[in-house]
């Protein structure tokens, strides 16, 4: 008889691992450089462009690409201690 191991249960009530951590924030995004290079400087705007964003990968990134994508933006994220 093979037994196989079930995976770990996680309650709906446990502790969101994610709790606390920042998020990154790509310095390389549209809103990070529009706000750099705003003259005079705006504060909605630096608002925004620190705000962190989702990274779409959609037909644009040609499926052999994605793995390197995905490997470098959270490589960048990991590097600035950031998820």
């Amino acid at each position: 008889m093979r037994v196989v191991r079930a995976p770990a249960l996680i309650l709906v009530d446990a502790a969101n691992p994610l709790a606390g951590k920042p998020f990154y924030v790509d310095p390389a995004s549209a809103a990070m450089v529009a706000a750099r290079n705003a003259n005079p400087p705006n504060a909605e705007l630096t608002s925004v462009a620190n705000t962190p964003q989702s990274y779409w990968l959609d037909q644009a990134f040609p499926p052999a690409t994605v793995g390197g994508t995905v490997a470098r933006y959270t490589g960048a994220a990991q590097a600035a201690g950031r998820f």
